[in-house]
């Protein structure tokens, strides 16, 4: 007879942080800080690689900017129509998905020279 172990949550992190508020083409959003208990799962990568890099995104290899894009295009896509809506009207919807990376990384405090939306 096999026995099941009860898994009961670790390392709980609570939501401190506050949310990276931004606007393009006059519509206002909101996302999670990436540090936060709130980043989606699909961003986890996303949030590893930038802190690695301490959210410089310049210091990225290009193959794991392109990680990051794909994966945050898909959790536009999917999770966050109405942003991803907005973007891919502008003229250069990579652009402005790169520039909307940064500045949430900037905000959420990945990169300790740059200060957080807001401050």
């Amino acid at each position: 007879m096999s026995e099941y172990l009860q898994i009961s949550p670790e390392g709980a992190v609570e939501s401190t942080r506050p949310p990276f508020r931004f606007e393009i083409a006059g519509r206002r959003f909101e996302l999670p800080a990436l540090d936060s208990a709130d980043v989606p799962l699909p961003l986890i990568p996303l949030f590893l690689i930038l802190s690695q890099a301490d959210g410089d995104v310049d210091a990225i290899d290009a193959d794991d900017k392109m990680r990051i894009a794909a994966a945050f295009i898909t959790y536009l896509e999917t999770d966050q129509p109405k942003i991803w809506a907005v973007i891919k009207r502008q003229k250069q919807p990579i652009a402005w998905v790169n520039g909307l990376i940064r500045q949430w990384g900037a905000h959420s405090r990945l990169d300790p020279r740059q200060p957080a939306s807001g401050d």
